[in-house]
């Protein structure tokens, strides 16, 4: 019986909406209809709940995205801000509609004390998110959750991501690129700095590192990490501050095989497999006994703490051995039967350290080196 009733009921209730339904007469707008005399709603009106936030504060522009995926530029239009978004944006303190409607925003430039443009922070939200700077300030950038690409402009960009398969592009400026903070998931991040000077941090996966023009310095984690220096004269991969254990012992060798990083002692093969390439000409070593070997190009070899083995090969180098007894070897190989020319920069430092040239008539500048033996 109480079900008939809920039945009853029902019927009554749509009976009553389809006679007001009827009562009112309906026009078309927008694509749909629209009881009469009512406004006909803009596609901006009908647009979904906004999606991100941006509004001016103290330390300069900052824009939010809020969960859904988020494509963000971010350009310079008579001297304003002018962001554009896939999404919804709420415009705060600042900042206002264009006539685009509620997916651009045009706002302040807030600039420092000595009246340059202060940098200027754009957080992406929980989706797949793109960031792009089209400006030639400073972006502070982080994707966020997600498979997130971010990209600089031409100033000097600070991307940061640590969720997810991420490409960070540095483009022209000093750049730093980070996905250090990322989760060992195995999902390769791919890190490209640009024309500048840039520096590259990758987290704990199997990344892929390219510093692009000029001297860039990249550190890879604890993955089989790929090192391409581009065409810069001193590119440059450093080991410390990585997340490996500062103590265990490296071994490098600028060539063509996927064999560097970590080894445990006994072994013949790298335990990582990272690829520095030979577009890399600069290697800095940890505290472990590390062995360094260089390439044809002017490599600065550095072993840092430990007791070193270091090889200069072909090349103007410069070979440092850091604290520790190092053996340090200039210009071609331990033993070879020729030497390249060039007048290489041997330095102990500090400890017992061994100093090797090929002949007694090749020229090499040795200093703090305990030991000089021609081979």
């Amino acid at each position: 019986m109480s079900g008939t009733r809920t039945n009853l009921a029902r019927t009554r209730v749509r009976t009553a909406v389809l006679g007001l339904a009827a009562a009112v007469p309906l026009v078309a707008g927008a694509g749909h209809l629209t009881p009469a005399g009512a406004a006909v709603p803009t596609p901006d009106a009908v647009s979904s709940t906004p999606n991100a936030t941006v509004a001016v504060t103290a330390t300069g522009l900052v824009y939010t995205g809020l969960g859904a995926p988020n494509t963000i530029t971010v350009n310079l239009v008579g001297g304003r801000y002018v962001i554009a978004d896939s999404a919804p944006i709420t415009a705060g303190t600042g900042c206002l509609p264009t006539a685009k409607g509620v997916f651009e925003v045009s706002c302040q430039v807030p600039s420092s004390p000595n009246g340059t443009p202060k940098s200027f922070r754009v957080v992406g939200g929980g989706g797949d998110d793109v960031i792009r700077n089209s400006t030639a300030i400073g972006m502070r950038a982080d994707g966020g959750p997600g498979n997130d690409v971010l990209e600089g402009g031409t100033g000097s960009d600070n991307l940061d991501d640590s969720f997810g398969r991420d490409t960070l592009r540095g483009n022209d400026g000093n750049d730093t690129l980070s996905t250090e903070l990322s989760q060992q998931d195995g999902l390769v991040d791919v890190l490209e700095g640009g024309a500048g000077d840039d520096d590259l941090r990758a987290g704990p996966n199997d990344d892929i590192l390219r510093g692009g023009a000029q001297d860039d310095t990249m550190r890879g984690g604890l993955g089989a990490d790929h090192f391409d220096g581009g065409s810069g004269a001193h590119d440059a991969v450093a080991y410390l501050d990585t997340g490996h254990d500062p103590y265990a012992r490296l071994v490098v060798s600028i060539d063509l095989h996927a064999d560097d990083g970590l080894r445990a002692l006994g072994t013949s093969s790298s335990q990582e497999g990272d690829f520095v390439t030979t577009t890399v000409e600069d290697v800095f070593g940890g505290h472990g006994d590390d062995v360094l070997f260089g390439s044809s190009a002017n490599n600065l070899l550095s072993g840092n703490l430990g007791d070193d083995v270091i090889e200069g090969l072909l090349g103007k180098d410069v070979i440092d051995g850091g604290p520790g007894d190092d053996l340090l070897a200039s210009n071609q190989l331990f033993g070879a039967p020729v030497a390249d020319g060039a007048i290489d920069t041997a330095q102990g430092n500090l400890g017992t350290d061994s100093c090797r040239v090929p002949f007694p008539t090749v020229e090499a500048d040795l200093v703090a080196c305990e030991t000089v033996n021609q081979d």
